[in-house]
């Protein structure tokens, strides 16, 4: 066993540990070790991983463990939010909600993450793509 392996484990015992409801199957896509291919024409089969470094293996539960987490931040942050978003702009949606900071981190470092954090504050698909092109 190499240390990714090891990795690997830590990452799939943790989570387990803090997740004891979740099947295992559950478990494998939620951290991203198996996935559904991308081809919208195929959008519920399995990508083939058997290519995949175990290092590409650990990056993809890393971000996907990310994600999980960053999902109750937003959370907390818009029940705390008083203001109607409606009828404002992208940029004073992020600021009324206190996720400026965090949206302009993750659009280059993790497209997922600043997508969700779009979309929790009713941006249209449209303006999305748009916005992280």
């Amino acid at each position: 066993m190499n240390l990714a392996h090891e990795k690997i484990l830590k990452l799939i015992t943790d989570y387990l540990k803090e997740h004891p409801d979740q099947r295992f199957g559950q478990i494998l896509f939620n951290m991203g070790i198996n996935e559904f291919r991308q081809d919208k024409n195929e959008e519920f089969l399995l990508r083939d991983i058997y290519n995949d470094s175990d290092d590409e293996i650990v990056k993809r539960i890393e971000n996907n463990i990310e994600y999980i987490q960053y999902q109750n931040i937003i959370k907390d942050k818009l029940l705390k939010n008083t203001f109607n978003l409606e009828g404002m702009t992208v940029n004073e949606r992020l600021f009324a909600t206190n996720l400026m900071d965090d949206f302009d981190f993750y659009k280059n470092k993790n497209k997922k993450i600043a997508r969700y954090i779009l979309e929790s504050i009713k941006i249209d698909e449209v303006s999305i793509k748009k916005i992280l092109e």
